[in-house]
């Protein structure tokens, strides 16, 4: 009797496992860096959306949480006309207890969808826009010397 619950235990032991073995080749390119200033304008929705995201069991035992965070943005993205991006972004992670430990179960999310409208060159109005933002009261002001408009960011 004990030999026959010892292979039983054996046998399942043997075939509960699975191992999957991938590679990936990845070869690199090399892009010209292009540098260039666009602005554009961000419309908001009015009516925030809420999406509830439950990963894959793979999914949820490969990936931490910050990854499942963007799958669950994206999702949310694609679940509402394909917005660009969610303004006022919330969210909620519910983890469930297992035996390997805690894996999140699902991820409740909610914002304002949002699109990027209207590209365009900077104007000067864009300028002081900008340097309100970053801090004008450090006495920062818009001179037509200034070389470029990314120079106000490399401060």
């Amino acid at each position: 009797m004990k030999k026959l619950i010892l292979i039983a235990f054996v046998a399942l032991a043997a075939t509960s496992c699975s191992i999957h073995r991938s590679s990936v080749q990845t070869a690199r390119l090399e892009t010209p860096v292009i540098e260039s200033t666009t602005m554009a304008t961000l419309k908001v929705s009015n009516h925030r959306i809420t999406y509830t995201y439950v990963p894959t069991k793979a999914d949820a035992r490969a990936l931490g949480v910050n990854d499942l965070l963007q799958n669950a943005m994206y999702m949310a993205l694609a679940a509402n006309n394909n917005a660009d991006v969610l303004a006022r972004v919330n969210y909620y992670v519910t983890y469930k207890m297992g035996i390997a430990g805690k894996r999140v179960k699902s991820i409740s999310i909610s914002g304002y969808p949002a699109y990027y409208d209207d590209f365009r060159e900077p104007t000067r109005a864009d300028l002081e826009n900008v340097l309100i933002f970053k801090g004008a009261d450090k006495g920062v002001t818009v001179t037509e010397e200034r070389g470029s408009f990314l120079d106000l960011f490399r401060r």
